[in-house]
């Protein structure tokens, strides 16, 4: 038998998983961690393509939008709608993303990560300025499912910004794709649009 003094005694409960241990002892290490899951299953949600694309079976949905009436044409490449109005109406299913835009209107999908199809709440960002509007990041992301309702005003710009949260029960592509949810959706915009025009 060998002798083991002066040295630490063989362990026998084996090793914990690397993320699990990440998760035990730093905490940005268990962040990272669940961020890479998150990426991972959005990437398969969306047909690993990328943050900017959809999957086949969104893709379907959003394409069905080009025949109602307020949608005039549809960018697969950058998920982007136009209004008959000029203004611009951008989809994106990137969750925890921060994104250049320059319209007046967005909406923001977060993905369930256990259904990635399903589609848990939207929120609505109504931006309107009197002069050109200048490049910025907006976080698309957040945890609250209240209606919110802030107003920013940056005067040396004369940038308004309203954030509006709506709560939805579970929607799916299909009431994604149906004409009621877009065309209230289209009037909620202008109404919130118009409200700060004044």
């Amino acid at each position: 038998m060998k002798k083991t003094m002066g040295k630490n005694p063989p362990c026998k409960t084996p090793r914990a998983p690397r993320e699990r241990t990440a998760a035990l002892g730093n905490g940005h290490k268990s962040f990272l961690a669940e961020k890479r899951r998150d990426m991972r299953d959005l990437h398969h949600a969306l047909g690993a393509q990328g943050a900017y694309r959809v999957g086949p079976v969104v893709r379907e949905a959003l394409l069905n939008l080009n025949k109602l009436p307020f949608l005039s044409t549809y960018d697969s490449s950058y998920d982007v709608f136009s209004l008959h109005d000029g203004s611009d109406l951008s989809i994106n299913l990137a969750r925890g993303q921060k994104r250049v835009i320059f319209t007046p209107a967005f909406i923001s999908f977060k993905l369930d990560r256990k259904n990635p199809k399903s589609i848990i709440f939207w929120k609505l960002i109504v931006r309107w300025t009197r002069e050109k509007f200048p490049q910025s990041k907006v976080a698309l992301m957040g945890d609250t499912f209240e209606i919110v309702s802030q107003s920013i005003k940056n005067p040396k710009t004369n940038i308004k910004e309203g954030t509006f949260w709506i709560p939805s029960k579970e929607i799916d592509e299909r009431l994604a794709a149906s004409r009621e949810f877009f065309q209230g959706l289209s009037a909620f915009a202008k109404s919130c649009a118009n409200s700060y025009r004044r």
